[in-house]
């Protein structure tokens, strides 16, 4: 038995539920995430993650692994409650900001590699992304009206 699965082995009913009550602070008042936002980051369905959060499940060393590397949080903040606000992440640079430009740039990975598309296709789907919603709409509308001409 490893370090990591002693440590939960011998976690109190109370101890399991402060963890979850700091996962709920972190998603909720640190990183203001939903349960879905959180729980796709972490690769987890919100169900479990809704589970976790309420004291249905225990948490399990690969949930905990799963928050620690995706959100850079530091283990005793999580385990043990150590530490501030200032303490929960082990990297400075950390906002929901950082993880939502993660996630977006996963995606549009995952789109490239699907279309095959090429750098020029993906500056522009890029860029097209960057607009407010107002303004694609007029884009997609010059679009159909040239499409409608080139017929």
């Amino acid at each position: 038995m490893g370090n990591s699965d002693f440590l939960l082995a011998n976690l109190s009913k109370d101890d399991y539920a402060d963890i979850a009550d700091r996962i709920i602070y972190l998603r909720n008042d640190v990183l203001q995430m939903t349960q879905s936002q959180f729980a796709s980051l972490l690769n987890i369905s919100q169900t479990y993650l809704s589970m976790l959060e309420n004291g249905k499940k225990k948490i399990t060393k690969a949930a905990i692994n799963q928050i620690i590397i995706t959100f850079s949080v530091n283990l005793e903040w999580l385990i043990f409650g150590i530490g501030g606000d200032e303490n929960i992440f082990s990297a400075s640079n950390v906002t929901k900001e950082y993880f939502e430009q993660s996630s977006r740039t996963d995606a549009l990975s995952v789109l490239q590699d699907a279309y095959a598309l090429k750098s020029d296709e993906m500056d522009f789907i890029t860029w097209f992304l960057n607009l407010s919603g107002k303004e694609r709409m007029k884009y997609i509308k010059a679009w159909k009206i040239i499409a409608d001409l080139a017929k």
